[in-house]
């Protein structure tokens, strides 16, 4: 258990086995960060679901905490990371780190309710994190420069773009609404009802929501209002029909599984209650059938 952990921990990444995913995706073309974003960092929590916790139940539930531990850190860590970040592919990255957090937080208690917002917060994921970077690399390529602290009143010269960037940003956020809260408030719900893991684990992940709406309003205060400015001098084109077309539909998504989850739900369902049944120990999956 602790090899396989380990192995999907670096996959998620989950801190302190984070440090080469910043960089990836700050070197990497804005596809390859959408899909490392969107896709491939699931495959970690979904390894740790499947070939963690469905084929070492008994081991999981053991050392379960010591998961919980390391997805709270995660939460905080990537979220200060971020608050501290200058670069917009950067920040993203480090937000990524955080938000992935819950769900291993999710994972580890080994709850219903926990377990059906952990999957939806990974699909919720994909979503936002898609918009977040697709945002980043219109930037990159409309100034060739990412850094926040270059541009302000974009607004001004790119109103489109400032209203995806308010749209993808609160729904990061966790803003009711959007997938981000229904995914975050299962977490701390099941993970708070998780009579196994203590209480205080699901109030410092709280303080994660509260440090992701800090770092982001003050991206959204720094690079939309205020004078225009851009430190290439270039006065960046709105955003295409073809950009639209590929931003549109991820915001769309979102906002329907934030207003009607239960089409989401309601298929994680199954699954979410034979996960907390095999995690009590009232089934084991080596026993005949």
């Amino acid at each position: 258990l602790l090899l396989l952990i380990t192995g999907f921990a670096i996959k998620v990444p989950v801190a302190p086995f984070h440090t080469w995913l910043p960089d990836a995706h700050v070197e990497a073309p804005t596809s390859v960060s959408i899909v490392l974003a969107a896709l491939l960092l699931k495959t970690g929590t979904y390894g740790m679901i499947r070939f963690g916790g469905m084929i070492l139940p008994g081991a999981f539930m053991q050392y379960h905490y010591v998961l919980a531990i390391f997805g709270v850190v995660s939460i905080i860590y990537g979220a200060l990371n971020a608050l501290g970040s200058n670069d917009l592919k950067r920040m993203i990255a480090y937000s990524s780190i955080s938000h992935m957090g819950f769900v291993v937080l999710g994972i580890s208690s080994g709850t219903q309710t926990a377990m059906q917002g952990a999957v939806f917060q990974m699909v919720s994921h994909g979503l936002i994190s898609t918009m977040l970077f697709l945002i980043a690399g219109v930037l990159q390529d409309r100034t060739g420069d990412r850094i926040i602290s270059h541009h302000s009143g974009l607004y001004q010269q790119m109103p489109k773009y400032s209203a995806i960037i308010l749209i993808a940003f609160f729904a990061a956020m966790g803003i009711p609404g959007f997938s981000a809260f229904i995914g975050e408030f299962l977490i701390l719900i099941g993970t708070y009802q998780a009579g196994n893991l203590p209480a205080v684990l699901p109030v410092i992940a709280t303080l994660g929501i509260l440090l992701s709406a800090a770092y982001l309003l003050w991206t959204i205060q720094r690079m939309l209002f205020g004078p225009f400015h851009t430190a290439s001098g270039i006065q960046p084109a709105d955003l295409t029909i073809t950009e639209l077309g590929m931003l549109i539909p991820a915001a769309v998504i979102t906002l329907i599984l934030g207003i009607f989850p239960g089409m989401l739900l309601d298929i994680i369902a199954p699954f979410a209650e034979a996960w907390a049944t095999i995690m009590s120990g009232k089934i084991s999956l080596t026993e005949p059938r």
